[in-house]
C-alpha cells in the first residue's frame, strides 16, 4: 500500500510538471453562450508590450473560472522553469481548487531580472493585460500580488505606486539597497490624481461649511499612496527598510503578535489609524514577517501564502474615497451554511449565473 501511494504521488506530480504553455492567441475560445465564464481555459503563453519589446508572459486559467475572477499575479524568483516550479511549488494545485486565475511574470530570455525601473516597465505591461475587457480573459481589477527574490523588486514597486489596485501582497526574500529605498519613497510620496469620474465630480462651484470652495486638491488628490493600506507578508530573508515602508503604510502597531504560519504579525493600530479604507469597518490590515530559511517550493508555504491574501477582499473603485480593504467571504462555507445560493440557470439559449446570499441577520428579523 506505501509503494502504490508513493508511485500515486510520483506520477501526479509528473503530470502536474508536464504542464506546457501554449499561445492563448491559438487557443479555441468557448462559445459566449457559457454565460458568465471564462472563454479560454488552461495554461497559455502570451506576449506583453513593453517600451524595449515583447515580454513572455504566462496564464493559467482553470476550468470553471468565472468571469471577472480574482486573479493571483507572480513574479518569479531567477533560475526556475516557470511550470515546474508552478508545479512544485502548488500554484497550479490551488488554482484548480479555488478558480482563481495565474499571471505569470519571468526573467526575460537572460533568466536573469534585470534594472528594476526597467522591469517595472514589463510589470506595468504585464498587469494591464488584466483589463476586464482584454481580448481573452476578464479579471476583478484588484489585485493579489507575489513577489519571489529578485522578482519581488519591480512587482513591490508597482503596488506602491498603484495602491488603488491592491488587495494585499506576499514577497519572499526581498531585499534592497538605498536606491530602491528612494524609489519606494517617492512613491509613497506621491498625491492621488485626479479621479477619473464623469465631470458632476470635478466640485467645480462647490463650498464647504465654512464658504470656502471645494476642490479636488482637496477632497480626491487630497491622499498620497503611502496613506492607503495594502496588506503584506514578508517572508525569509527581507529588507529591513521594505518592512518598515510598509510598517508605515499600514498603520500598525509597534509590539508584534506571534502566529504560527505568519511569524511576527505587526496589527493595525485601528484606534490612531488614519487609513479610509478600513475606517468604516472593523477589518485591520496587518504586516506579517517570518525571518529565516524559506523554501520557496514548498506547497505548505505556498498554502500559507495564499491564506493570507485571501483573508482580504477590497472594493472595486478609482478613489481614494472609495477604496475599501474588506474582509473576503468564504463561500464554501457561505453555501454550505445556508446563507449563500449559487446557480446556473438557461436563459434564451445562453447560461445565466445568480448568487443570492442572506445574512444571518436579515434570516433573524424576516
Amino acid at each position: 500500500m506505501i509503494v502504490g501511494i508513493a508511485l500515486l504521488t510520483s506520477s501526479l506530480s509528473f503530470a502536474a510538471a508536464s504542464k506546457t504553455a501554449t499561445p492563448i492567441a491559438e487557443s479555441q475560445a468557448a462559445a459566449a453562450t457559457i454565460g458568465s465564464y471564462q472563454r479560454h481555459n488552461g495554461y497559455f503563453s502570451h506576449q506583453a508590450k513593453t517600451a524595449n519589446g515583447n515580454r513572455d508572459i504566462e496564464i493559467y486559467i482553470p476550468k470553471g473560472a468565472r468571469q471577472r475572477e480574482y486573479w493571483i499575479s507572480i513574479a518569479l524568483p531567477e533560475g526556475v522553469k516557470s511550470n515546474d516550479f508552478l508545479s512544485s511549488a502548488g500554484w497550479f494545485e490551488i488554482a484548480d481548487e479555488t478558480l482563481a486565475c495565474l499571471l505569470i511574470m519571468k526573467p526575460d530570455g537572460s533568466g536573469v531580472w534585470g534594472n528594476v525601473e526597467k522591469e517595472l516597465d514589463y510589470v506595468n505591461a504585464a498587469m494591464n493585460t488584466l483589463a476586464s475587457s482584454g481580448t481573452y480573459y476578464s479579471a476583478f481589477m484588484y489585485h493579489y500580488l507575489v513577489g519571489y527574490g529578485e522578482g519581488a523588486s519591480a512587482l513591490q514597486l508597482w503596488a506602491a505606486n498603484n495602491p488603488l489596485r491592491m488587495i494585499s501582497q506576499v514577497y519572499l526574500n526581498a531585499e534592497a539597497d538605498a536606491a530602491y529605498d528612494a524609489l519606494l519613497a517617492a512613491a509613497g510620496n506621491t498625491q492621488v490624481g485626479a479621479t477619473p469620474q464623469p465631470n458632476h465630480m470635478d466640485f467645480a462651484g462647490y463650498k464647504d461649511i465654512n464658504d470656502n470652495p471645494v476642490t479636488q486638491k482637496r477632497t480626491f488628490e487630497a491622499q498620497h499612496y503611502k496613506d492607503i493600506p495594502v496588506p503584506t507578508w514578508f517572508v525569509g530573508k527581507s529588507g529591513a527598510s521594505l518592512i518598515g515602508y510598509w510598517k508605515a503604510v499600514n498603520d500598525c502597531l509597534a509590539t508584534p503578535t506571534a502566529d504560527a504560519n505568519y511569524g511576527q504579525v505587526y496589527w493595525q493600530d485601528k484606534v490612531n489609524a488614519n487609513a479610509i479604507a478600513t475606517s468604516f469597518s472593523n477589518v485591520r490590515t496587518r504586516v506579517a514577517v517570518r525571518i529565516g530559511s524559506v523554501d520557496l517550493q514548498d506547497p505548505g508555504l505556498t498554502r500559507n501564502i495564499n491564506r493570507f491574501l485571501t483573508y482580504y477582499s477590497g472594493y472595486d473603485n478609482n478613489s481614494a474615497y472609495g477604496h475599501f480593504i474588506t474582509k473576503r467571504l468564504d463561500y464554501a462555507a457561505a453555501i454550505k451554511s445556508g446563507n449563500m445560493l449559487y446557480r446556473d440557470h438557461m436563459w434564451n439559449g445562453t447560461n445565466r449565473v445568480y448568487i443570492v446570499y442572506v445574512p444571518d441577520s436579515i434570516k433573524d428579523k424576516y
